[in-house]
């Protein structure tokens, strides 16, 4: 007899008996767990990589560090901002009274009692002669300035004062025309002793001059205390936050554990002053954008750096203490205003130039503030020599800070950076009588972090005592003539430097293989460090809009219809958000096609109607630059298949990228 399926008694009518449950559940194995909870269970979070955030958005210094060039690292640090970061201008000729303990903060740099370092105080019989060979010249020298030259700015004009223009006056200008006097004396005594010098020492025979040469230096310094408007952005983030989580019935604390000292918060994690928790989480410091720009007068650089005046790990470099004030040190304070502009530093000279090192700068003593200033005539006959004696070493010190640091960018470092080795210049401030000497080693350029702890070196200036040349100049004679007064000066030109072992040797956009990378890049690079402005000027909320359409949202809002929204608006409404529309969010990238030139077209881009149409294929240029990238990369579609490339040969074709082969 043949077995039936159970299709087939199905089919007739008989069912197979039912399984008990039990034995049912022991055939199929166990059953399936129970899949619904009544509160919702999350897995953990892993700790693989592919749950961690880019290590450009986690790490931009270790990014910023793995760039190859030094054009890529001065480029990622303004591409974030399209329109420049909203930096405080920091001048070299305009030091406010009392600005000093400011400027020590701004640039981390420690003034080291004692004077000028060992070198300028060691007995030298060459020193000796050759401030005596070279007295007779500087003496000579500033006769013939004094006496036999007639400057343009002396030589008055038929031009009425006060009503046209040109006009010759010097009605509270005076220090223009002393700082242009003293700039010609310090020339004139710069051609002298470096032309007696240059014979018997090879790094001034080999050296470069840069006279009012371009000084621009950009950094980041954290611990700063916040403005008003940074203190209403973090209320009305703290307002907006607490409701979010009210109306989904959390609660939520009033400050941010990251962003506080471990000793404010006990073993359970909670403040130790719950009351003032919150004016403490809106006073936090944080970093500022600051822009340094001066014009040095004189500036000698060699191939080599200079040996640095003490060692990296030396106690003056790691426990010196630095002008700290948790909280304050806001700039506005000195009267220091700011703007948006891109972050530039420039030493004077690009990346390419073989002499990277700076040696010695002169400048002048002028200082433009003196003239704002509000005091009292005997008041500032009291204080004028201490006044005097703290505005040139915060000149100095902010001349040579700003000097050295771009000079770190071009080896490699960059302000978020930390540095390597220490870098050494030497500086002196004269009017062509006072005559003042400085000494300033760099040892950190990465001044981000806000707390005082965390900054573990500091940078170091040392200041020479005022040496006085000359009392005055009288019946064609300078009185009182001291040859010894330029004994410090003699020696800082004699400062021999020194080549620096395993140190590899930076790379520039110029080292690039890639023809279509290195040309356009250089361009963009050095498009950035014009600090033009921008095609289309940066967007602005105006009063009005902020009163009515922002602040205080009314009637005023309805009258104006349906017209466009502003785009504060859009970034509000818009499904792109405030990363499209709102301005500070603007990268500094490629947005439109590139256009070529009809002379400079491919033979395939002039004929059968494609004009200027493959200018969208053109790579943009990215960071880090690729290895190489096709001059125009072209689609594989039927306009580059069709018909035969013309002007062509079968070895180059296969350079050009897809759709050539």
């Amino acid at each position: 007899m043949l077995a039936l399926q159970p299709l087939q008694l199905s089919r007739l009518g008989i069912l197979p008996p039912r399984l008990p449950p039990a034995l049912a559940r022991a055939l199929h194995g166990p059953g399936r767990p129970q899949e619904h909870s009544p509160t919702p269970q999350y897995p953990p979070l892993s700790d693989s990589p592919s749950h961690r955030p880019s290590r450009s958005a986690a790490d931009p210094k270790a990014f910023m560090a793995g760039l190859g060039t030094v054009e890529e690292k001065q480029f990622q640090l303004n591409r974030p901002k399209h329109y420049g970061w909203y930096s405080f201008l920091l001048g070299q000729d305009h030091v406010p009274v009392g600005a000093s303990k400011f400027l020590e903060f701004a640039t981390h740099t420690h003034t080291v009692a004692g004077g000028l370092p060992e070198y300028f105080t060691e007995p030298s019989d060459r020193v000796d002669r050759l401030v005596e060979e070279v007295a007779p010249l500087v003496e000579q020298t500033i006769l013939d300035l004094a006496l036999h030259t007639q400057m343009g700015c002396d030589v008055e004009n038929d031009r009425v004062p006060f009503r046209e223009a040109g006009a010759t006056q010097w009605h509270n200008r005076e220090h223009l025309r002393e700082r242009d006097r003293s700039n010609m004396v310090i020339r004139g005594v710069h051609q002298v002793l470096h032309r007696h010098l240059s014979s018997s020492c090879p790094h001034l025979l080999n050296s470069s001059q840069d006279f009012g040469a371009r000084n621009e230096a950009f950094w980041f310094r954290g611990g700063v205390g916040p403005d008003k408007s940074m203190i209403k952005k973090r209320e009305g983030d703290r307002k907006a936050k607490k409701k979010y989580q009210a109306d989904r019935g959390a609660l939520l604390r009033a400050w941010h554990s990251g962003g506080i000292a471990e000793d404010r918060v006990d073993a359970e994690g909670q403040l130790r002053y719950p009351l003032v928790a919150e004016e403490r989480a809106r006073a936090e410091p944080f970093e500022r954008a600051l822009q340094y720009r001066g014009r040095n007068t004189v500036q000698v650089r060699c191939a080599d750096p200079l040996p640095p005046w003490v060692p990296l790990e030396d106690e003056v470099v790691t426990t010196s203490e630095v002008a700290w004030s948790e909280g304050a040190h806001d700039p506005r304070e000195w009267s220091y205003r700011a703007e948006c502009r891109q972050g530039t530093n420039v030493p004077g000279y690009w990346p390419d130039e073989p002499n990277q090192h700076g040696g010695l700068l002169l400048h002048h003593r002028t200082n433009s503030y003196d003239r704002h200033m509000v005091a009292s005539e005997a008041w500032r006959e009291q204080n004028s020599e201490q006044l005097a004696r703290e505005a040139n070493t915060a000149k100095a010190m902010l001349s040579c800070f700003g000097w050295l640091l771009p000079q770190a960018c071009h080896l490699g470092f960059s302000p978020i950076t930390e540095m390597t080795y220490p870098l050494a210049t030497q500086a002196c401030l004269t009017d062509g009588r006072t005559w003042t000497h400085y000494c300033y080693q760099l040892n950190s350029c990465d001044l981000v972090k806000a707390a005082k702890e965390d900054h573990s070196r500091s940078n170091l200036l040392w200041v020479g005592e005022d040496q006085v040349l000359y009392d005055r100049l009288e019946d064609g004679r300078l009185i009182d003539f001291n040859p010894e007064a330029l004994a410090p000066l003699v020696r800082q030109y004699l400062r021999a430097p020194v080549e620096r072992e395993e140190v590899e040797a930076p790379r520039t956009v110029s080292s690039v293989k890639d023809n279509y990378q290195r040309k356009y890049f250089h361009g963009i690079h050095r498009d950035m460090y014009s600090n033009r402005p921008r095609h289309h000027e940066k967007p602005e909320m105006y009063m009005w809009e902020k009163i009515h359409l922002v602040d205080h949202k009314g009637s005023f809002e309805k009258q104006l219809g349906l017209r466009r929204r502003r785009w504060f608006q859009m970034a509000k409404v818009d499904q792109h958000g405030k990363q499209h529309w709102h301005p500070e969010f603007k990268q500094y990238d490629e947005e439109r096609h590139r256009y070529v030139p009809k002379c400079f077209r491919e033979p395939w881009q002039r004929k059968w109607g494609l004009g200027r149409r493959y200018s969208e294929n053109a790579p943009k240029v990215t960071v880090p630059l690729q290895e190489k990238v096709s001059e125009f990369q072209m689609p594989d579609v039927r306009y580059n298949k069709a018909k035969p490339l013309t002007g062509y040969t079968s070895e180059n074709n296969k350079e050009f990228g897809p759709g050539f082969s």
